[in-house]
């Protein structure tokens, strides 16, 4: 009995995830057959806890215990649905397995996981191949971890703070009243504008952050991010757009933000600051709608880097889609060529919304658009 939607028997994936303290090395949480059989999910199947759920946080009788235990999402921020294994361990135990399909755009979460600071050990496998594992240090600060697919596997540990954030942050300037308190992570609807502000280093950066409508301030703070930290900055969708500023000891970046074009605003602070649209790039569609053959080229660069240039024959009425083609690092501008016409050029203002970007060739010219699909 296949007692796993889309995978292999309960039992086999239990026995693939056991002892985990070797699972680096071992072999994947997938097999052939679980892969050919991975798109037959039931609904509403569900996690399986092997130590604690989440009404009961895994605790391992080591000391203090957390008052807001810690909890897990993840989030496919790919194009495509993706079905996958979770492999949360903790004093050589495995703590928490789950296998399930995340559809695209969509998370799942499990909020009251982890009941005890330390380390844990996580491991994340797509069925398409794709594996990765992360060392969780669970603490007071920072008990929750996001793992997001975009497609590839990466880890975050996020924080919310607007007024006392402890080691965390500094709080200069207290937002408006109409800055929303809270950001749900585990809500499938939640349409929160938020700035989330990512450390990807190995080490602590220190930065400045000032959130500015015109020349009012409505935010500013100064914080001190761990590695893999995450500092979600929720923000009110009732204004038009935010001047986003990040200042750290090696250089300064800004962004003209619209929260009704892209939901989410991210920063990096690794190296340089910087700012990105998103995470996942987008698929781009090349149509031809003119009654004869056409070469297209186009050139594409984010935020003043080349990001595609590419040139595709299409015949009369053909459309030719590139999926994952264009990185949304930042904003985009075009220069479309077709074969029997001059170099056009598109810049765009503002960060583009998540969605398939169009390039069509037609009689009267050459048009951008982009399908919003939500983010």
């Amino acid at each position: 009995m296949d007692d796993t939607p889309g995978g292999p028997p309960r039992r086999r994936l239990l026995a693939l995830v056991a002892g985990t303290a070797g699972l680096s090395g071992c072999a994947g949480l997938f097999t052939a057959d679980a892969d050919r059989r991975r798109d037959e999910e039931r609904p509403g199947d569900r996690s399986t806890p092997l130590s604690g759920t989440p009404n009961r946080p895994y605790e391992a009788d080591r000391g203090p215990t957390l008052d807001d235990p810690g909890g897990l999402v993840v989030r496919n921020l790919a194009s495509g649905s993706r079905y996958l294994t979770v492999v949360v361990t903790g004093d050589e135990q495995d703590v928490y397995v789950e296998s399930r399909r995340v559809p695209a755009g969509e998370r799942f979460a499990v909020l009251d996981l982890i009941g005890d600071p330390g380390e844990y050990g996580v491991v994340v496998e797509t069925a398409d191949g794709r594996r990765a594992s992360y060392d969780w240090t669970v603490t007071t600060d920072l008990p929750d971890l996001w793992v997001d697919l975009t497609p590839a596997i990466s880890f975050h540990r996020p924080f919310r703070c607007l007024r006392d954030c402890g080691s965390l942050a500094a709080v200069t300037t207290p937002p408006p009243a109409t800055f929303p308190t809270a950001v749900s992570p585990a809500g499938r609807r939640d349409r929160t504008p938020a700035l989330w502000l990512d450390n990807d280093a190995d080490e602590s950066r220190s930065v400045r952050l000032r959130i500015a409508d015109g020349d009012e301030t409505l935010f500013a703070a100064e914080y001190d991010l761990p590695p893999d930290a995450r500092a979600v900055v929720p923000v009110s969708g009732r204004r038009r757009a935010y001047r986003v500023e990040l200042a750290t000891e090696a250089g300064e970046s800004s962004e003209e933000w619209v929260p009704r074009l892209r939901r989410t605003l991210y920063g990096v602070v690794g190296g340089s600051p910087a700012f990105r649209c998103g995470l996942t790039p987008h698929d781009l569609v090349i149509d031809n709608e003119t009654t004869d053959s056409r070469t297209v080229s186009v050139a594409v660069t984010a935020g003043g880097v080349g990001v595609f240039d590419r040139s595709v024959t299409l015949s009369p009425g053909e459309a030719r889609r590139l999926p994952s083609a264009v990185d949304p690092r930042g904003t985009l501008s075009f220069e479309v060529t077709t074969d029997d016409g001059p170099r056009e050029r598109y810049d765009w203002r503002f960060c583009a919304p998540r969605g398939p970007i169009s390039i069509t060739v037609g009689e009267r010219g050459i048009d951008v658009t982009v399908t919003p699909s939500g983010g």
